[in-house]
């Protein structure tokens, strides 16, 4: 058995064996775990941070939150006002393929939009463009009426005449009579000539008024509270 001094080490090291001969086999090191140095992290106090080298010191890089969906939701509805008003402003510079593409994309966000009021500052162009005939027949008749009377209300000289283009676009049948006779009640919106004419026309040519168009008969309002079904546009319906 050979024994292992520091001196058959260095007889190792130059490459000679444990009797000397240079021919003779070295004993391979047998295969082990490698041993691991522990490295001591420094602390430190004062300003002795100032002279530390930050590549030597391991920085654990911070993990992003996810958001949530409240946030989500906010940051859609932002980038859906931001493209509404963008598009707005830069509507002559768009191509008509490009338009329609961007009026798809409004429209599927009209209820945040809506909800809003993004559309108040959009110009008559632009939001006669937006609603065109087969987006008005898919929303909410109702809901699509209030919108286009806050919208004219805003600037009512700039926007009747397209505002009574639109609303013929409307159904009414599906747009009750009380709410219509909401509507009426408006003194401002009846400020408009052709608007106040179209009410008449479409609302009231079935039903007897007084001189004001502000005031419905109250005989045939009393007719509509006590038949529900009634208060459905039933001056649509035929005699």
């Amino acid at each position: 058995m050979v024994r292992t001094t520091r001196q058959s080490v260095e007889r190792a090291k130059l490459g000679l064996s444990v009797n000397g001969n240079v021919n003779d086999e070295i004993p391979k090191p047998r295969r082990g775990r490698k041993r691991t140095i522990p490295v001591e992290v420094p602390v430190f106090n004062g300003d002795e941070k100032e002279n530390v080298d930050p590549h030597t010191i391991p920085v654990k890089k911070a993990k992003k939150k996810k958001a949530t969906k409240a946030q989500i939701a906010a940051e859609k509805k932002s980038d859906a006002v931001n493209q509404l008003k963008d598009f707005g402003t830069n509507f002559d510079d768009y191509s008509n393929e490009t338009k329609k593409k961007i009026r798809n994309q409004i429209q599927g966000n009209y209820k945040d939009l809506h909800q809003c009021n993004a559309f108040d500052d959009i110009g008559s162009k632009v939001m006669k463009y937006l609603f065109n005939q087969d987006f008005i027949d898919k929303m909410n008749q109702c809901e699509m009426l209030n919108n286009l009377t806050r919208w004219v209300e805003f600037k009512i000289i700039e926007r009747a005449v397209t505002f009574r283009d639109m609303i013929q676009c409307l159904d009414f049948k599906q747009i009750p009579y009380a709410f219509c006779d909401q509507l009426i009640q408006s003194k401002r919106l009846f400020e408009i000539p052709e608007v106040g004419y179209f009410f008449y026309q479409t609302l009231m040519i079935q039903w007897k008024v007084l001189e004001e168009a502000a005031k419905i008969n109250n005989q045939n309002t009393q007719l509509l509270n006590d038949n529900a079904a009634a208060q459905r546009a039933l001056v649509f319906e035929q005699h």
